[in-house]
């Protein structure tokens, strides 16, 4: 399970690092610091950051 969880999070983390609208139960430690839900200016300026973390 913990390793599914991993790659969930790395997935999410390179595809789409913005937090949910409504709150999750349990997210992963990387959740947060994904952009807030709707700050479209956050997203686009840290996306190239959240990538390359994952090198």
């Amino acid at each position: 399970a913990s390793f599914i969880r991993e790659v969930a999070s790395r997935t999410e983390q390179y595809w789409c690092p913005i937090k949910h609208a409504r709150r999750i139960h349990q997210p992963h430690p990387r959740y947060w610091r994904y952009s807030d839900f709707g700050d479209a200016q956050a997203y686009r300026s840290r996306m190239t950051q959240f990538r390359e973390e994952l090198k």
